[in-house]
């Protein structure tokens, strides 16, 4: 290899891979494979027309938006070098904050069916806000209140899915 062709390789971000873009190609080549079984697997809803889609047309735009993204992660990872390094274990108090964050998620799937899309969605967000975000509990209360009622919304009332509305259920 030459000069010149060690400096290029050096700029665009080609040749041995660190752990952090490794890591990057592999979470950014199983979501190119999520997306592409959540696509096949969507194709069993009906689109609809324009004036009145139907339920397979957020699938789809989800599905293209989640190969996309992960496509773009992959090129990132073999193509730049703006994310370098070592992967580090996450600090004690980490450890913490993604095993309430795991608890958060199994409550709302197994709440579900009882409290309704509604309830579960703002109790969720509003968990998910302060753990993750560590902000005070009245903004946290405020943004879950917004964010799961306004979900809840367009999914139940916009785009017609059915959900578990629980005891605000028509």
């Amino acid at each position: 290899m030459t000069i010149q062709e060690g400096r290029t390789r050096r700029r665009t971000g080609s040749g041995p891979l660190d752990a952090k873009r490794r890591g990057r190609l592999m979470i950014g080549s199983a979501g190119v494979v999520l997306g592409l079984a959540y696509l096949v697997a969507s194709r069993d809803y009906a689109l609809g027309t324009a004036g009145q889609p139907g339920a397979g047309v957020f699938p789809l735009i989800v599905g293209i938006g989640f190969v996309a993204v992960s496509v773009l992660t992959c090129m990132e990872a073999l193509f730049t070098k703006a994310v370098t390094g070592t992967v580090e274990w996450p600090t004690r108090d980490r450890w913490w904050v993604m095993a309430a964050f795991a608890l958060c998620m199994v409550a709302y799937v197994v709440l579900l069916p009882y409290l309704g899309q509604y309830i579960c969605s703002v109790l969720f967000m509003t968990a998910s806000l302060r753990i993750l975000g560590r902000r005070p509990w009245p903004a946290c209360l405020l943004g879950g209140v917004a964010s799961g009622l306004t979900l809840s919304y367009v999914f139940i009332n916009l785009l017609s899915a059915v959900l578990p509305t629980g005891p605000f259920g028509q």
